[in-house]
């Protein structure tokens, strides 16, 4: 909270006693409302950052992730190659992807979710391609694995809702 929220909250409750309790609580909430709002304005900012900013977020995650990846397992140098690689074709073009979905005023966030899904399982299984048997166990062990059974559970649950729906849609025909 503020130091400006704050302080007007301190001035209504306790300085301004002689005022009815009901005129306090409302220029409290009117306080407080200053807070509650301002995270939304900065957020608002944040949908209007511009294509080189978001670029430059995607290329700083991926330097950072390729440098983890070589440390935690150990990668050779035609490995980083290709893991920078991967990781900078599948990204800009999920990003493209999203960017397209949010261009088209998509607004169902599972289509996000399966997109996002769709490009990690394709990292996946392209770091499968290039890492060796021990790298590959280390790389499922650090949470791979577990993202993998996510998106397999999601891609399951959608598949079923899917195929529920098809039947309830061929029982009406």
């Amino acid at each position: 909270m503020t130091n400006f929220v704050r302080i007007q909250i301190y001035e209504i409750f306790l300085v301004h006693k002689g005022m009815n309790t009901k005129l306090r609580f409302v220029l409290a909430l009117s306080a407080a409302s200053l807070f509650v709002f301002q995270p939304s304005a900065r957020a608002q900012g944040d949908q209007t950052s511009t294509k080189e900013e978001r670029e430059k977020k995607i290329a700083a995650y991926i330097e950072k992730r390729t440098k983890a990846l070589e440390t935690s397992l150990n990668l050779e140098y035609w490995q980083v190659f290709f893991v920078d690689s991967i990781l900078n074709h599948d990204m800009y073009a999920m990003q493209d992807e999203l960017n397209e979905l949010e261009s088209r005023r998509i607004a169902n966030p599972d289509i996000y979710l399966a997109t996002q899904d769709k490009w990690s399982e394709k990292m996946y299984r392209s770091m499968e391609k290039i890492l060796d048997e021990r790298q590959w166990k280390k790389y499922q062990k650090n949470g791979a694995l577990r993202d993998a059974n996510e998106r397999k559970k999601r891609r399951d649950k959608a598949e079923k809702a899917n195929a529920e729906l098809k039947a309830i849609i061929g029982e009406e025909k």
